[in-house]
């Protein structure tokens, strides 16, 4: 429901509705994800990052190759968060987080 819901024109996950897909979170990745979270966790939904930091200022890393840039990772980072998506989250509750996305980022569906 989300992949039909949420106008993302940055950018949506691949649609992979001719395969079953157990995933415990729907990503989104838009510039604006710092005032989607905060929309969202003042709805009182909850919100998670979609990654520990870029892998190439994690300091194993930097330790071992020098502090890199990974230009995907580094905007995954930035921009990337995840919303819930549960066998038993209700319809209702899909469209409530898809509403509050779409008016944060300034797309009404």
């Amino acid at each position: 429901m989300y992949q039909q819901q949420i106008c993302n024109s940055f950018w949506k996950p691949k649609d992979c509705s001719d395969r079953f897909i157990s995933n415990f979170a729907y990503p989104i990745i838009h510039p604006k994800r710092d005032e989607i979270a905060k929309a969202l966790m003042d709805a009182n939904v909850e919100v998670r990052p979609m990654l520990c930091r870029s892998l190439g200022v994690q300091p194993f890393y930097v330790k071992e190759y020098g502090r890199q840039s990974l230009k995907n990772a580094d905007i995954i980072d930035k921009f990337g968060m995840y919303v819930p998506n549960h066998a038993s989250l209700e319809n209702s509750s899909i469209q409530t987080v898809c509403s509050i996305v779409n008016n944060t980022i300034g797309e009404i569906t």
